[in-house]
């Protein structure tokens, strides 16, 4: 086989593959989030509310979202504000998540909002932004990692250590 000829079967397995990823991408990459702010975003006067949180009920929605395309049954967490960190969080907050999802008509499509993973009792960060609260379970390791890998201030996290 020539150069050339390699080179050529190269680019079609390459275009190959690149089709089938783009055909068939996954879930977790096509709902990914960005990361929260940077702290100097949050910490700012005025800037958003970051507190820690405590689960006390889970209900499950009567009715499920549903459209064309999906019907998704919901449940809504509230969380009780245990400790503030920055700004005004509320004393109650109110999360809605899927618990399942189904496409009613066939197609390929799938939920890409946000899910219930949390249980009654656990202790949450959460940071306020516009776009949505992000939610980090205190007692989960890998969450944890996640955290400690943005540049935020030791004193933010050693504030979580006792909830972990």
């Amino acid at each position: 086989m020539d150069g050339v000829t390699l080179m050529r079967s190269i680019i079609v397995s390459a275009s190959i593959l690149l089709a089938v990823l783009t055909a068939a991408p996954n879930q977790a990459s096509a709902c990914g989030r960005p990361p929260p702010p940077p702290w100097h975003m949050l910490a700012r006067e005025g800037g958003p509310a970051v507190w820690i949180g405590r689960v006390t009920a889970i209900n499950p929605k009567l009715r499920p979202f549903r459209n064309e395309r999906l019907e998704v049954a919901q449940s809504t967490a509230t969380i009780e504000q245990v400790e503030t960190i920055l700004g005004l969080p509320p004393e109650r907050y109110e999360y809605v998540g899927a618990t399942s999802s189904r496409a009613i008509d066939g197609s390929a499509y799938y939920w890409c909002g946000a899910w219930m993973n949390v249980d009654i009792g656990e202790d949450l960060l959460l940071i306020d932004d516009p776009s949505g609260v992000y939610i980090y379970r205190l007692g989960q390791p890998d969450e944890i990692a996640r955290l400690q890998s943005y540049p935020y201030p030791a004193e933010l996290m050693s504030k979580l250590e006792p909830y972990q």
